[in-house]
């Protein structure tokens, strides 16, 4: 029979308690085990409710308001189905040293819970409703703990801070979060909405997001001094989709998979420090600014299978590899001064690629599409040294040069391969133009090779003469050798059959079979020598 509880009470034994009404004061459980308390719903009032030393208890079904709680060296003991509500300073919930604790079903009506150095903890199921500010979940010096099924309504936060080895899922924040100083930390399924910084992240070791909605914030995900993993990443409407800055004691890694990022902005941007962001298998769409924007020398930028559009710059990069990427319908395709394009599709820009500002050491363009914009490559200032093979090449205007800088390459040397238009050779470009009358579509060879007869001068588009910037090895376009359909010849027409009646008569005789004497077999076998006169006799009737 549990003890009944019906005032202000310190509970000091083992047993099995609950409260028969609201309690106005204090109720305190110290220095005990196996304490069963069930609040049958009551409320602890203008008072407190501490726990301290207590091992494998369960306090369940209980409410508080205008009341602190303080959990303090506790372990192995549940909390099921707590209220609290009516925030002050002093009247929070702090849970502090405690080891193997669950908590379920916890519901804060304008209250905040706080929970320090905690161990093999699972907290789940927990509700904020009608939150003003402050620091509402916040998870501090703790390891291997369980952050599961959180909702916040209202200005919710969660902040999670010098944590290690942990699980945090299932989230849906009307704030924000952040994450600082964690290690070995996974985070799935988090929803945020209406925020400074959707996800703030701080000092992160091998983090891993997976599952990532942020809408209606000014940064989606801000990463200072961190490395940052994330695939299954979706972010609207936010000034800044995700936005990373170091320093230059060491390289940060920012990893992003399976992504959109759509309406903002800014979609990526990369302002301090050695950062390196990988972008994969994913689409920036709808920026007023910038698609992708890294302005720090040092950093480095990998895009593969990355498609920008309607931006005003797609890509602003200092240094790049891009891969598999498309880049439509925005002001600048690509702004790049050193790195990698290939096996890309830029089309339909004011300028497909822009070299930039005579800052660039070394681009390398190869097998990519560039058509339909109005100028397919610009060239700034004394942007030299490039290399450009291999490409589709069909604009208004293929080439433009700010000051007539020379001293790119256009070709490699004629090798034996599949080119871009299906060719046997690789080696220069194909040149093109919207209408059909580019040097390409309309040059001459006679070989076969696929490669023009005469090389391609790139300056005389501007009419000026100039003997370095050459594509010795312009490609063309093979005729496909269309072969007749097979001849189809009907067949003769042959006389009618004649008509004959077949008479069949019967047969009345009846054939005698001969039969073999014995005498002419030896032993079971026939010999050759008869063979003969066995003919004779089967012909006989």
């Amino acid at each position: 029979m549990p003890i009944p509880i019906s005032g202000p009470t310190t509970i000091t034994e083992p047993g099995e308690y609950e409260l028969v009404n609201d309690i106005e004061g204090d109720l305190i459980i110290q220095n005990t085990e196996n304490v069963i308390l069930n609040g049958n719903g009551y409320y602890v009032r203008n008072g407190s409710f501490t726990m301290s030393s207590v091992i494998n208890s369960a306090v369940r079904n209980i409410n508080f308001d205008k009341c602190h709680v303080q959990i303090d060296t506790v372990s192995n003991s549940l909390f099921e189905s707590i209220n609290a509500s009516t925030y002050a300073y002093e009247h929070e919930i702090n849970m502090n040293n405690i080891s193997g604790v669950t908590l379920s079903s916890l519901n804060l009506i304008d209250k905040s819970c706080y929970i320090y150095n905690a161990t093999n903890c699972t907290f789940s199921n927990i509700v904020l409703t009608e939150v003003d500010f402050g620091s509402d979940i916040g998870i501090y010096n703790s390891s291997n703990i369980t952050l599961r099924n959180l909702n916040t309504n209202g200005e919710g936060y969660l902040d999670v801070r010098n944590t290690n080895n942990s699980l945090v899922e299932n989230l849906r924040i009307t704030g924000e979060t952040s994450f600082v100083n964690c290690s070995d930390i996974l985070v799935r399924n988090i929803s945020v909405e209406s925020a400074y910084y959707g996800i703030d992240v701080y000092g992160l070791i091998n983090p891993i997001f997976d599952g990532i909605y942020i809408e209606n914030s000014t940064y989606g995900i801000y990463i200072r001094y961190s490395d940052f993993n994330a695939s299954n990443v979706q972010i609207k409407n936010c000034g800044n989709g995700v936005h990373s800055y170091g320093d230059k004691n060491r390289i940060y890694n920012v990893n992003l998979d399976k992504f959109v990022i759509d309406q903002g902005d800014y979609g990526v941007s990369t302002v301090y420090g050695y950062v390196h962001v990988n972008l994969t298998n994913g689409k920036i769409k709808n920026m007023s600014s910038y698609g992708i924007y890294q302005d720090v020398y040092g950093a480095n930028l990998y895009l593969k299978d990355v498609e920008i559009e309607n931006a005003n710059y797609g890509v602003d990069v200092w240094y790049g590899d891009i891969i598999s990427c498309t880049f439509k319908n925005n002001t600048y395709g690509i702004l790049i001064s050193n790195g990698t394009i290939a096996l890309s599709t830029i089309s339909n820009n004011n300028y497909g690629i822009y070299i930039n500002q005579g800052y660039s050491d070394y681009v390398e363009i190869s097998s990519c599409f560039i058509v339909n914009n109005e100028y397919g490559i610009r060239f700034s200032f004394s942007s030299r040294d490039n290399l450009i093979y291999n490409n589709y090449f069909s604009n208004d205007q293929n080439i433009l040069y700010d000051d007539y800088i020379s001293g790119n390459y256009w070709n490699i040397e004629k090798t034996p391969g599949k080119n871009i238009v299906g060719g046997p050779y690789i080696g220069g470009n194909y040149w093109g133009k919207p209408d059909g009358t580019g040097f390409s579509d309309l040059a001459v060879d006679s070989d076969g090779d696929g490669i023009a007869d005469e090389p391609y001068d790139l300056y005389y588009e501007h009419g000026i003469e100039d003997t370095e910037d050459v594509d010795w090895y312009p490609l063309v376009k093979i005729p496909e050798i269309t072969l007749p359909p097979p001849l189809r010849l009907a067949p003769p027409s042959l006389p009618p059959l004649p008509k004959k009646k077949i008479i069949i008569e019967k047969q009345t005789e009846i054939r005698k079979i001969p039969v073999i004497p014995e005498e002419l077999f030896v032993y079971g076998a026939v010999s050759a020598g008869m063979i003969p006169l066995i003919l004779a006799l089967l012909k006989r009737k």
